[in-house]
């Protein structure tokens, strides 16, 4: 396993490129995944990927959710999560509090290593026909990971999802395949996401871009 040397910070910031499935049923876990955009949380060591800044299978996904992604020094704070707003903190507390999930991000933390983000989603995504129902759970490392006690383990960095009755889609990506992504400014708690964003630049405010999903 390779030396782990970066924080979550420098993972959401390339968290672009093409995530493979290597594992998972093909009927629930699209074949790929590719994150086109991120935003910063309204606090240090949050951030959001908003669903119309996803595609599944080469398809976006439809607009009006969002991915929350924590950094492991946050979610090793119980002080800075008590602190959080409502919605970020019901999330953060939700992922810590499911097992597989809780598992793997504690096999992340005894192989000595930040570079990794624990993630959940309130609302169902949607892209293309492919469904992923709220209330999942992920992770995303640059790394291999090994968590005998659930049953996973992967030989190369990328993203496990693991849904709602714990079944799992697994994700490989290499460090040489990764993209930065553009980093959208931080919106308020209750505003709408972002517009989604097109090769690779944000959408010009007042010329909302089409999210391009099509309905199943």
């Amino acid at each position: 396993m390779a030396t782990r040397r970066r924080g979550g910070g420098w993972l959401v910031a390339n968290l672009g490129g093409v995530y493979t499935r290597t594992a998972g049923a093909p009927a629930s876990c699209p074949p790929t995944v590719v994150h086109t955009a991120s935003r910063a949380g309204l606090q240090p060591g949050i951030y959001y990927v908003d669903h119309a800044n996803i595609t599944a299978n080469g398809t976006a996904c439809a607009v009006g959710g969002r991915a929350t992604l924590f950094e492991p020094s946050l979610l090793a704070n119980a002080t800075a999560i008590s602190d959080l707003e409502a919605s970020a903190r019901n999330d953060a507390e939700a992922l810590l509090g499911a097992p597989v999930a809780a598992a793997i991000m504690a096999a992340l933390r005894a192989a000595g290593g930040n570079d990794w983000l624990g993630g959940y989603e309130e609302q169902e995504r949607v892209c293309g026909g492919y469904r992923w129902p709220a209330a999942l759970t992920f992770l995303l490392y640059s790394d291999g990971v090994s968590a005998p006690a659930v049953g996973f383990s992967a030989d190369e960095g990328g993203m496990v999802v693991i849904l709602p009755g714990n079944a799992t889609c697994v994700y490989g990506i290499d460090d040489a395949d990764r993209e930065g992504v553009p980093q959208l400014p931080a919106i308020g708690a209750t505003d709408e996401p972002e517009e989604p964003v097109e090769s690779g630049e944000p959408a010009e405010a007042g010329t909302p871009t089409p999210p391009g999903w099509q309905g199943w």
